[in-house]
């Protein structure tokens, strides 16, 4: 048996001394090699979300349309909010139709072409989408009139203390 895995651990300034050739364990610079590695992933968290367009209207209108377009599988998110993969690309494909010259129209029905006019976090007063607009409104009419049908029902009946 080796000797050497019996020995009590050496004791340093530092604490107990760990295993050789394991970086920020035998005081050899492990912070040094924590913070390369730190370094090498802030361009990559950086990176996200920067886009090179000719002039600020072209950036603005890109941010304007990235808010204004849902995220197909997120729930309530903008792809300009969302993390998803599919955000991403929708982001890169509206950068790149901003640099092409097209109108915020066009880009908005490419991408309802591909995903429907869930992806319009304001979708257009038309007969597709009539149920979306007038949705809630027929709920809340539906709730006070079954509220209203309660009281009269309510009203009608027979108390106790008549009797």
């Amino acid at each position: 048996m080796n000797s050497r895995l019996l020995e009590k651990p050496l004791r340093t300034q530092r604490g107990l001394k760990r295993a050789a050739g394991v970086p920020g364990c035998d005081g050899s610079g492990g912070s040094l090699w924590w913070l390369w590695l730190l370094m090498l992933a802030l361009p990559a968290m950086g990176a996200q979300g920067l886009y090179d367009f000719e002039n600020e209207h072209q950036r603005e209108r890109f941010h304007q349309l990235t808010e204004q377009l849902r995220c197909p599988k997120c729930q309530n998110q903008s792809i300009g909010d969302s993390d998803a993969p599919i955000a991403q690309d929708m982001r890169n494909k509206t950068a790149e139709l901003i640099k092409d010259g097209r109108s915020n129209e066009h880009i908005i029905g490419y991408f309802t072409d591909r995903y429907g006019q869930f992806v319009n976090f304001d979708p257009p007063l038309k007969a597709k989408t009539l149920l979306l607009w007038a949705g809630p409104v027929l709920v809340f009419l539906a709730g006070v009139a079954i509220v209203l049908v309660q009281m009269r029902r309510a009203l009608r009946a027979p108390t106790g203390e008549n009797e």
